[in-house]
């Protein structure tokens, strides 16, 4: 009779070689099933994993400084049969001898810092950038295995790994770099040391600059697994014509796969007559057809009867495949969620969604997604015919992903405020671009987060903000479907040339009023000088909105002649649209340098509606061309020091004599509430001082801090007829009178719309005439604030130097209403306003007055004028 001891002993054996031991962490948490000790605290259950295939949490290394910890669970095992081990781990770091983990195969102690006997893999060994498999005798190391296939010399390394051991000895390790399992083999090796243990684990050793940079997931421990799972086609690439590469799940029978009647394309192309492998990969496969296909057509591959090394044949299956040579605008930025918090109800996650405006599939493999200064390769995803594809975070992948078909980045943030947001195709050109900032919302409650900004017309890609508005979906945006603004919204207006700044003598650039056709922009033809210049190489147009190009020229300019450039009339906009004929002319010069009262400030809304921002005019009195590239707008503090100090033309801009700029934050907005004849002259700017409502100074300056113009302005200055000073804008009456002059400074009209942005003031004096000593420019006027006669300019040119004068003003009855000024020292040339208010600032009624103006010097020279003004209403003149 047989021990019955004996096979009880047999079966445990039995259970403890073949028992399976499995751990992904799903539960969310390793404290049970099972059960892993250890450095406990310094571990924890990451929310998220980079694992594309199931976004699962993992194990994650919890510490804040330089330490070596491990975590083990309890695993009996006796190798007397086929075993296979098998683990997903991320290092975000590049390995090295001071930072690397182990996952401890096999041990025969549950403490893996000890002096244990078994086997480990290391990823990264003794600063190698390779896996190891090593067999640990105590505290002595024998590296079994190096790998020949994963370098593990980047800065993050995400990969899976299994391990095979067969019952003669033999060591067979796998990787698939990519996370996967489409496993390549690193090695084998023999080796029969040990052939059992009771805990498997993971062990860590880090600086303090790695200690939360370890993940690990998916545990598997137990019998060889057999493949049941018949191989697929995963990507189909047209590379050329005549050239498709054929990606398959996993690596198959060669035999047939290069075997070309296992392949077909449809619409005649037929058989390829070569089939070739990839040399470095073997899951890819090249075929070579002798009919070529037509650009931008689908044809279909059908592809059969090719198995796995497991024998499992694939299930014949067609696969569209186009040959595809991208161009500008197949795929446009169609949606971005730049803060989506508060949500409305969308996930928390930052997006951009993709559309594909053409009738064909398009790969983005190789593609880049550029935001501001972060690059981010696209890896193996196709957009079907007009389709949409959302880009989001790993972390927002799975919940996004129920909205339609989404693709992750380990990292993904889009600046709340605006930036550039650029799709690149794998050669570098540009597929499409957007500078979008928080104004395009249009709305200052769907700006502060939660709402996404869709595309209204995706036929009309370079239509910048007016083709973009804050989504009206009651979810806050569209991701992966049609937007909720989406409408008919072409462009139909024809691009123009702005302005030209100057780089150097001998280097310009030119401004467009929109984007531009880059390969036109190339084409030294497109551009003629007057004076004999010409260009000197090749034209460099800006990346990546193409709005501006450099121009090199033959020779430098010289001073006192104004250049004048013409572009092609062929040029045109993103949309097609021709240059308009009428404005593709641009004048340069080189600069005068700018001294203090050649540009003055000219008129200020402090106290803006809340439709617009506050804006600053300047204008040019001088005769000069000057560049503002070193000029700022600024304020005063407490101490009257500079503050605020801000650029207003940071490329720099070559102002015309006579001519207004205004800036602003809010160009659209200025544009959209006040009349505005020349809306080139509105300059947005992304930061300027913050002026105060009611009192304040603005400073007209040098970068270095030379004072140009400065104005203090007050509430006080403006018509005390007006009820409320919201989106009136103060005017400087004469831009030849001193600027913290406040009589110099009146309400612009009512019939101008309360301002005059790009244009002369509506409360406007030019300098002296040519009258004689003592004269008045109207013999009427009305203070209504109609914009018409609302001030009285008093003019004086005496015919002796050094007087005193004192100006007064009385009513018929002959008392004083108002004393201007008493004993003024005055110059050789001298202009004086009355704005129609008494000395208590209200607005004097209806009737005739009497101008007083007496003049004096120290040698007891006096001289006295009368004039009789009226003050009329509309209505009585």
């Amino acid at each position: 009779m047989k021990n019955p001891l004996w096979w009880m002993l047999l079966i445990l054996i039995f259970f403890k070689s073949f028992g399976q031991f499995y751990e992904d962490f799903s539960d969310g948490n390793f404290t049970t099933n099972p059960t892993w000790q250890g450095d406990v605290s310094k571990y924890k259950i990451s929310s998220s994993t980079a694992i594309p295939s199931n976004m699962r949490p993992a194990l994650q290394s919890d510490n804040t400084v330089a330490d070596t910890t491990y975590l083990s669970s309890q695993y009996n095992l006796q190798l007397v049969d086929s075993v296979e081990w098998e683990f997903w781990i991320k290092l975000s770091f590049n390995p090295s001898s001071s930072n690397y983990a182990r996952v401890y195969l096999l041990s025969n102690n549950l403490n893996l810092t000890s002096n244990l006997q078994g086997y480990f893999i290391s990823v990264g060994y003794q600063g190698v950038d390779r896996i190891h498999l090593v067999r640990q005798d105590g505290n002595t190391f024998a590296v079994l295995l190096v790998g020949t296939v994963a370098n593990l010399n980047k800065s993050t390394n995400a990969l899976r790994i299994k391990v095979k051991w067969y019952d003669d000895g033999t060591w067979r390790v796998y990787s698939d770099t990519l996370g996967g399992d489409n496993y390549v083999m690193e090695g084998l090796a023999m080796d029969l040391s040990y052939t059992q243990g009771m805990a498997l684990g993971v062990y860590n050793c880090y600086t303090s600059s790695n200690a939360t940079k370890f993940y690990f997931d998916e545990f598997y421990a137990g019998p060889v697994r057999v493949d049941t799972i018949p191989p697929q086609v995963t990507s189909v690439k047209v590379l050329n014509p005549i050239y498709v590469q054929l990606t398959f799940s996993e690596p198959i029978n060669s035999y047939e796969a290069l075997d070309p009647s296992h392949y077909i394309i449809d619409q005649g192309i037929g058989e390829p007559w070569l089939v070739e492998k990839d040399l470095q990969n073997p899951l890819v496969y090249y075929l070579t057809f002798s009919n070529p296909m037509q650009e931008r057509t689908i044809y279909y591959l059908t592809v059969n009867q090719i198995s796995d090394l497991s024998g499992n044949y694939l299930t014949s299956s067609t696969h569209p495949c186009v040959y595809y040579v991208p161009r500008s605008y197949d795929v446009v930025i169609n949606e971005i969620m730049a803060d989506p918090t508060p949500s409305v109800t969308l996930p928390e996650y930052e997006y951009i969604e993709l559309f594909n405006t053409t009738d064909i599939p398009i790969s983005l493999d190789g593609f880049k997604l550029v935001i501001g200064t972060s690059v981010k390769n696209i890896g193996n995803v196709v957009i079907p015919p007009q389709g949409y594809l959302i880009l989001c975070d790993e972390d927002g992948l799975s919940l996004l992903s129920l909205y339609g078909q989404a693709y992750g980045f380990s990292s993904f943030s889009v600046t709340n405020t605006g930036t550039t947001i650029s799709l690149l195709e794998p050669s570098g050109s540009l597929i499409t671009t957007v500078s979008f900032t928080d104004q395009w919302y249009g709305s200052s409650l769907k700006a502060n987060g939660g709402w996404s900004l869709e595309q209204i017309d995706p036929y009309n890609p370079c239509g910048g903000a007016a083709n973009w508005k804050a989504s009206e979906d009651f979810r806050g945006g569209t991701p992966g479907q049609v937007n909720s603004v989406k409408a008919n919204n072409p462009d139909n207006i024809s691009p123009y040339l702005m302005r030209v700044t100057l780089e150097n003598d001998s280097l310009i650039c030119i401004w467009f009023s929109e984007s531009m056709d880059s390969l036109a922009l190339l084409n030294p033809a497109s551009y003629s000088f007057s004076h004999q210049l010409s260009l000197n190489g090749i034209p460099d147009p800006v990346f990546p909105e193409y709005k501006k190009v450099y121009l090199s020229l033959n020779r430098p300019i010289g001073n006192d002649t104004i250049y004048e450039v013409t572009v092609d009339f062929l040029l045109s906009d993103c949309a097609g649209n021709q240059i308009d004929s009428l404005k593709r002319k641009a004048n340069f010069a080189k600069p005068k340098p700018i001294l203090p009262g050649d540009l003055i400030i000219n008129e200020i809304l402090s106290n803006p509606t809340e439709a617009t921002e506050d804006f600053i005019e300047i204008y040019n009195k001088s005769n000069k061309i000057v560049d503002l590239k070193h000029v700022t707008l600024a304020t005063l503090d407490d101490s009257a020091h500079l503050t605020s100090q801000y650029y207003i033309c940071p490329d720099g801009y070559l102002m015309l004599p006579g001519q207004y700029l205004v800036f602003t934050k809010k160009r659209k907005a200025l544009i959209g509430y006040y009349y505005t004849p020349y809306p080139d002259w509105v300059i947005e700017v992304s930061s300027m001082p913050s002026y105060n409502n009611d009192h304040g100074t603005v400073v007209l300056a040098f970068d270095y801090g030379q004072i140009i113009d400065q104005v203090t302005y007050d509430v006080s200055m403006h018509d005390p007829r007006l009820v409320e000073t919201d989106g009136v804008s103060l005017e400087r009456i004469s831009p030849y009178l001193a600027s913290d002059e406040p009589s110099n400074w009146h309400s612009a009209a009512s019939t101008v719309g309360y301002a005059t942005p790009t244009y002369k003031n509506s409360q406007h004096f030019e300098q002296l005439g040519d009258e004689d000593e003592f004269w008045l420019s109207n013999t009427s006027f009305s203070p209504d604030n109609d914009g018409f006669e609302d001030i009285l300019a008093i003019f004086f040119k005496p015919s002796r130097p050094g007087l005193f004068a004192t100006l007064n003003i009385y009513n018929s009855s002959g008392y004083l209403v108002r004393n201007l000024f008493s004993q003024k020292s005055i110059g050789s040339e001298e202009t004086f306003l009355w704005d129609g208010k008494n000395d208590d600032n209200q607005s004097v009624p209806v009737g005739y007055y009497i101008i007083h103006f007496r003049v004096f010097d120290q040698n007891g020279y006096t001289k006295q004028y009368k004039k009789v003004v009226a003050v009329v209403t509309k209505f009585s003149k």
